[in-house]
C-alpha cells in the first residue's frame, strides 16, 4: 500500500512496510503507559518545532521593524519607492509573524498533550484532503478517525505515504501526530462542521467497501 516493501536483509517481515516496522520498533522501545514526551526523539522533535516557530515569529517582527525604519529614514512619505517598500515589508512581516505566533502557540498545546498522553500506533487507511487542499488522515482499522492536519503547506508532505503514524491524544478529536520515527510532529483535529464530518465519514465508508467485500 504505502511505503516500501523491503528485503529480508532489511529486517522487514513479509509484506511489511518501512513505516510499519518503525512503529513496531517504537512500540518495543517505549512502553504504552509512558507519556510520549518521555521519548528523547519526541523531545528533540518538539524542540525543533518550537525553534522553527520562534524563527518564523522573529523573522516577521524583523520585517515589520525594517518597514518602519525605512519609513522613518525617508521622512514618512505618502508615496514613492520608500513608501512601497515599507508597506510590503510591514505587510509581509505581519503575515509571517501571525503564522509564527500560531505555530508557537500550537507547540505549547502539543507539549501539554505529549506530557499527558502516551503514543499509540494507528494505521493510516486513507489520505484525503479538504476543498482547500489541507490533508485529512483516516486513522484506525476502518478509517473511523478522520483528522485534519494543522500545519503550513511545506509540512504537509512529511505525513504522506505512511501505513501507520503515532498519535498522542484523542484520535477522533484532537492531539499530536508524529511520523513513525518521531522526527516530525504536527497538531491534528477533527474537521469543523458536523455535516462536513458526516460527508467525510461517508466517503471513507465508501472507500472501505472493497476491503469489507474482500474479507
Amino acid at each position: 500500500m504505502r511505503g516500501r516493501v523491503g528485503r529480508p536483509s532489511d529486517g522487514l517481515g513479509r509484506g511489511e512496510s518501512l513505516s510499519a516496522v518503525a512503529c513496531r520498533h517504537h512500540n518495543q522501545r517505549v512502553s504504552n503507559s509512558e507519556p510520549a514526551l518521555s521519548s528523547p526523539s519526541t523531545r528533540r522533535a518538539l524542540t525543533r518545532y518550537r525553534q522553527h516557530s520562534a524563527v518564523l515569529l522573529g523573522t516577521g517582527l524583523v520585517s515589520c521593524v525594517i518597514g518602519y525604519v525605512v519609513l522613518l529614514l525617508a521622512g514618512f512619505p505618502e508615496d514613492g519607492p520608500a513608501s512601497n517598500v515599507s508597506v510590503w515589508a510591514f505587510g509581509l512581516g505581519v503575515a509571517v509573524a501571525i503564522f509564527g505566533l500560531g505555530a508557537l502557540t500550537r507547540s505549547l498545546r502539543m507539549g501539554s498533550y505529549l506530557r499527558r498522553h502516551p503514543w499509540q500506533t494507528l494505521p493510516v487507511r486513507h489520505e484525503l484532503s479538504t476543498w482547500g487542499g489541507t490533508p485529512l488522515l483516516a486513522l484506525g482499522d476502518d478509517g473511523e478517525h478522520v483528522v485534519e492536519l494543522v500545519a503550513m503547506k511545506p509540512r504537509w508532505g512529511f505525513f504522506s505515504g505512511f501505513d501507520a503514524v503515532l498519535v498522542a491524544g484523542d484520535a477522533g478529536h484532537k492531539g499530536v501526530v508524529a511520523t513513525p520515527d518521531e522526527q516530525r510532529l504536527a497538531w491534528v483535529r477533527r474537521p469543523h462542521g458536523a455535516r462536513y464530518r458526516d460527508r467525510i465519514r461517508r466517503k471513507v465508508a465508501k472507500l472501505e467497501e472493497p476491503s469489507r467485500a474482500a474479507a
